[in-house]
């Protein structure tokens, strides 16, 4: 019976297909919230900066000197991006295979 419900459709996708399209489409809004954790936290820096060098009411060189990792928070994110467009490699590579 599902055999027949399966033959019926006129769409030509395989099931390997729609979920290797699913599974870029996803990892490929995980990179884009990687682009926008990147502008937040430098964003977050900047306003740190501010706030610390009015406390401390010193002429500080630039916000990469803020009591925020932001080398260490922008390491993390760029492996993340990495892993991810590695993700979208293998299933695009899936994808073309199973067509």
């Amino acid at each position: 019976m599902a055999g027949k419900a399966g033959s019926r459709c006129p769409l030509k996708f395989s099931l390997l297909t729609t979920i290797a399209a699913l599974f870029i489409a996803q990892n490929l809004l995980g990179i884009g919230a990687c682009y926008v954790m990147r502008r937040y936290l430098r964003a977050i820096n900047d306003r740190i900066f501010r706030v610390e060098s009015r406390l401390l009411e010193s002429e500080v060189d630039s916000p990469a000197k803020t009591s925020m990792p932001l080398e260490s928070y922008t390491s993390v994110v760029y492996l993340i991006a990495a892993a991810l467009s590695l993700i979208v490699a293998a299933w695009a590579v899936t994808w073309v295979v199973s067509r």
